[in-house]
Formats: C-alpha cells, sequence, structure tokens
C-alpha cells in the first residue's frame, strides 16, 4: 500500500514538472501576437517605408509614396486610415 501511495506521489509531482516547463516554454517563445512588432505601421502609420528609408506618416503619404503608394515606397506592415473625426457643434 505504501508503494502505490509513493508513485502516486511521484506521479504527480512529475505532471506539476511537466507542466511548470510547458508553462516557461510558452512564456519564452510567446505567441506570435505577443512578439514585439517592428517596421513601418507598428505604431499606427500607414504602414509604408520611404525611398529614404525613413517611415511615411498619414499627412505625407500621397506626396512621398504617389498613388498607389506602392509606387514609391515599400509596404511593411500595411493600415487602413482612420476614421475620420467627427465634426464638433458649435
Amino acid at each position: 500500500m505504501r508503494r502505490a501511495a509513493t508513485s502516486l506521489a511521484l506521479g504527480a509531482v512529475g505532471t506539476a514538472l511537466a507542466v511548470f516547463a510547458f508553462a516557461g516554454v510558452l512564456a519564452i517563445a510567446g505567441p506570435a501576437e505577443a512578439r514585439r512588432c517592428s517596421g513601418c505601421g507598428c505604431n499606427g502609420g500607414p504602414g509604408y517605408r520611404a525611398p529614404n528609408g525613413k517611415c511615411v506618416g498619414w499627412a505625407d503619404l500621397n506626396r512621398i509614396c504617389g498613388t498607389p503608394p506602392t509606387k514609391r515606397c515599400k509596404a511593411e506592415i500595411v493600415n487602413t486610415p482612420p476614421p475620420p473625426k467627427p465634426k464638433r457643434r458649435t
């Protein structure tokens, strides 16, 4: 009877260690969404890189890249334009 209780306790410890090891691997690797974003478009910009190597903002997109933006710029993480701001009543 004592042998069965010991093997059961070792089995529980082994299972707990396996769960913690799996959780550690997930914490290190992390899901794809949790990885740090890098490149143009990560901070809410349009997601295009200008010929000079810098990211282009929404205000300069048509002037620097042209229409369509891929005419002179390289697409990285392309975002849709933000919705227009509602007009304030006066």
